[in-house]
């Protein structure tokens, strides 16, 4: 983590008060200063990192750090509500417009802040903090000889402009190793609610679909935390039980199922 900023906000104010409009000019046509604390970014995981300053439907400022970030990052802004949003491991996917994940792919290792500050002074402050916005799903198969393929399926395709979880078709396709046990990662984006589901071939070609997001849920999983968990589930068609296990966490849920 970086050092905490030495600018004190007397400061910040006299800075903002130097670049502002004069004493003549109409104050409300003035730009407002925006300043943003940068010290929670660890920059040796968050690089690189693009960010994003948008009132309503327009963007009117962006940057992209790749080599560090200042500890205080300053830009001329109009005076409006604005949605401050950064992004950072979701290379090739961002854009102005959020993020996309096209069908048959899994979410990036993203990271993102979001914001919304009201910038109708001489300056306005913000703190740039990047939250975990991916879980990455460990599956496991027991028995795997009995199985051709599995895919996971959900309703959540993105993340809109403000960093928000966009709803859409989400499907990512697995083979599975013949070897009698394999394993699997599937990088999920948030999710909010929507259905998600574990399709499962098995060797005679029938598919079994398995309601992930129940047993996440029976699990204490909450996906609204600002740094999402990652996960770990066991299929084991000998025991005909699912199992699973939030990283961090002591305890293992199991779940019968019907195979």
């Amino acid at each position: 983590m970086k050092r905490v900023s030495s600018i004190l906000p007397a400061v910040v104010m006299s800075l903002a008060l130097m670049w502002g409009c004069s004493v003549k000019e109409e104050r409300g046509a003035c730009p407002c200063r925006l300043f943003l604390d940068m010290t929670q970014v660890d920059m040796s995981v968050m690089s690189p990192l693009s960010l994003y300053v948008a009132s309503g439907d327009a963007l009117v400022h962006e940057a992209v750090f790749s080599q560090g970030t200042p500890d205080m990052y300053e830009a001329f802004v109009t005076r409006s509500e604005l949605d401050i949003v950064g992004w950072s491991g979701g290379d090739g996917y961002v854009s102005e417009n959020g993020l996309a994940i096209p069908l048959g792919y899994d979410c990036p290792p993203v990271y993102i802040h979001s914001s919304n500050v009201l910038a109708e002074g001489e300056y306005v402050t913000d703190t740039v903090r990047m939250r975990k916005n991916h879980c990455v799903l460990n599956v496991m198969f027991v028995k795997t000889e009995e199985l051709q393929s599995m895919t996971v399926r959900g309703s959540v395709c993105g993340y809109d402009y403000r960093g928000y979880p966009k709803p859409g078709d989400f499907m990512v396709y697995c083979p599975v190793s013949p070897s009698g046990v394999s394993s699997t990662q599937v990088c999920l984006p948030r999710q909010v609610g929507d259905p998600l589901y574990l399709d499962v071939v098995d060797a005679g070609g029938k598919t079994r679909t398995f309601p992930l997001r129940e047993y996440i849920a029976a699990a204490g999983y909450d996906w609204s935390e600002p740094d999402l968990k990652d996960l770990n589930i066991t299929l084991n068609y000998t025991l005909a039980t699912v199992s699973l296990v939030v990283l961090g966490w002591d305890e293992e849920f199991v779940f019968d199922v019907v195979i």
